[in-house]
């Protein structure tokens, strides 16, 4: 009785082991060819896979030296990006958070709105910095979005009405 026990012991732990050994083969060779799913997932998260490079790009062609005379820089403060959330200027996406800081021109009047609807999280933008003689908003004003299109203000530049 203790031989016909050691023998299907022993077959038990041959299959055991063969099964082991395809298991981490497998798992090896799908992590060759998928390379890094996790971070797969998180480049294409919310991105229409239809959609192509340059239909997400707010301008294709190089701005113009007139639109970078008033510039204003934001920077997100919590994260480090967040590629759905978006500046707004007068109605038309200007930039999208895909880095921390994003800088868009802008014009004496124009509307500036952050569009965070994508996430369901407060989401807390800063004034960097601000070029070309730009009064409001600030340097360091501080803006609190929670998963709206939250209207920051109306640009206001210093030479504005001097000609």
């Amino acid at each position: 009785m203790r031989k016909d026990f050691l023998f299907w012991g022993a077959r038990f732990e041959r299959w055991l082991l063969r099964t082991v050994v395809l298991c981490a083969v497998m798992l090896v060779a799908v992590q060759w060819f998928t390379k890094d799913p996790v971070l797969q997932a998180v480049s294409r998260a919310g991105i229409d896979t239809n959609d192509s490079i340059e239909s997400r790009e707010p301008s294709s062609a190089a701005p113009s030296a007139a639109e970078l005379e008033h510039l204003i820089t934001f920077q997100l403060l919590e994260y480090s990006t967040l590629p759905m959330a978006e500046v707004v200027v007068n109605g038309q996406k200007a930039a999208a958070f895909a880095e921390r800081f994003v800088t868009v021109p802008v014009a004496d009047g124009d509307v500036l709105e952050i569009d965070t609807k994508f996430y369901h999280r407060p989401v807390s933008v800063k004034v960097l910095d601000t070029y070309g003689g730009v009064k409001w908003p600030k340097v360091d004003d501080t803006f609190k979005i929670e998963g709206t299109v939250k209207k920051l203000g109306t640009v206001i530049l210093e030479d504005a009405g001097k000609d």
